[in-house]
């Protein structure tokens, strides 16, 4: 027969080795929550695509007088692949749709003031949940259109939004919207009477089924700040006015959202509350109230973290705006200060890029030789990157690289003028 002693001893061992675990468990998934820009900096290098990639493919868009690309900019322009259809959304106002072999489809245009149309987009992309196209306006108002290009329905923000700045509207994974709520002085320093609310959560009929609260009213986000600036030798007085905004993004089946100059992404649960999922670590270059009034001035150091919004099973993928430090750790010479970066989720290791070639950012393709790639988007399944690269730049990154020779004919068979080159990365 055991003796109690030694079973109480054997069992309070098991407790004390049960408990280590699950706090060396907690300790590693905490470490894994932190995206540590500052730690990284020293560190920065040339990234290759093949350390979060298995294969890249370049799919010329057909060019013909009806098919033509606009000019793209800026996140709400974007370049999607969805059912095997490449979606473009340029500055036109207009969706090109090309197939998976850059074949063109057609144009889908509802640019105008009517029921059915938008006039001032500030969003647009592919809706998964109800597979459409989407285009949010100035208002905060959805149109949505079938793949074949039909208006099927408008989504009008809440009544309670009258009034309000609206930042920008759009789906959220469960299926409902949301519109966001710039908070922002007017020009004179008075502040808006109800600075409680960041974001509504709606239904399809427009009904208010959530709200994100303003926990944080005494932010130097969404102030006016006035400053002497010295442009081409002549000093100016500029006024500054940064909304504090709530952004969001898809994810697979959830929401993520980030806040201006908060350094936390986070994630929208089911009871539409906030929940942080990862912090930045900036370090001693976390902007201050003293540095806020200073964010022109890009010899300063100081990091302003901009989220691109893109996620994938395995990264998170990064713009950060390092101004001074720009020369200090990517290139000395450099006149820019925004570098690219990713994190690891699964090891929690952050990595800031160095650019492959010059004037070039983003991964080294060291998988076909191509030019360097950053992503636009990533396909609602995760499995692949999407992106494009201008003809001209296609070409003159051919000839004046030694390139693999598929890269060289396939810039020989294009021209200048032609619409961009549509890149699938398929993600390990």
């Amino acid at each position: 027969m055991k003796s109690p002693l030694i079973f109480i001893i054997k069992h309070i061992a098991y407790l004390i080795i049960a408990i280590m675990l699950i706090s060396c468990s907690s300790a590693k998934k905490n470490e894994n929550r932190v995206i540590d820009i500052v730690g990284a900096l020293p560190d920065a290098r040339v990234a290759n695509l093949s350390e979060i990639a298995g294969d890249i493919t370049y799919i010329p868009l057909q060019t013909n007088e009806n098919s033509v690309v606009g000019e793209m900019s800026g996140m709400s322009r974007p370049m999607l692949f969805e059912k095997e259809i490449f979606i473009l959304f340029d500055n036109n106002k207009v969706f090109k749709l090309f197939d998976k072999d850059g074949k063109f489809k057609k144009t889908i245009d509802h640019n105008g003031k009517g029921p059915q149309e938008y006039a001032f987009p500030i969003r647009a992309g592919y809706n998964y949940n109800t597979e459409r196209l989407f285009v949010s306006d100035i208002m905060g108002d959805i149109c949505e259109y079938n793949i074949d290009g039909d208006f099927v329905y408008r989504v009008k923000v809440p009544a309670e939004t009258e009034n309000r700045r609206i930042g920008s509207a759009t789906f959220m994974s469960d299926g409902n919207y949301i519109c966001s709520i710039g908070i922002m002085e007017e020009l004179d320093g008075t502040s808006p009477a109800d600075k409680s609310i960041l974001a509504y959560i709606y239904d399809k009929g427009s009904k208010t089924i959530g709200k994100i609260l303003n926990r944080d009213t005494t932010s130097a986000s969404g102030k006016v700040n006035r400053q002497s600036i010295t442009i081409n030798g002549k000093v100016q007085e500029v006024i500054m006015v940064s909304a504090k905004l709530l952004q969001t993004y898809p994810f697979h089946n959830k929401t993520r959202a980030t806040i201006t100059n908060k350094n936390v992404i986070y994630n929208i649960n089911e009871q539409y509350q906030l929940d942080s999922l990862y912090i930045f670590n900036l370090g001693e270059y976390a902007p201050t109230p003293e540095t806020q009034s200073q964010m022109h001035n890009f010899d300063i150091d100081v990091i302003t973290n901009i989220m691109t919004g893109l996620e994938s099973d395995n990264q998170l993928f990064l713009w950060e705006n390092l101004r001074g430090l720009y020369k200090k750790y990517i290139s000395p010479l450099g006149t820019k200060t925004i570098a690219y970066g990713y994190f690891d989720k699964k090891k929690g290791e952050t990595i800031i890029m160095k650019e492959p070639s010059e004037g070039m950012m983003g991964f080294k393709d060291d998988l076909k030789g191509g030019p360097p790639f950053w992503p636009k988007s990533i396909t609602s399944d995760g499995k692949y990157m999407v992106g494009y690269i201008d003809a001209i730049k296609f070409i003159t990154y051919a000839e004046d690289n030694d390139c693999p020779e598929n890269i060289k004919k396939m810039a020989e068979n294009i021209s200048e003028n032609d619409n961009p080159i549509a890149i699938l990365v398929k993600l390990k």
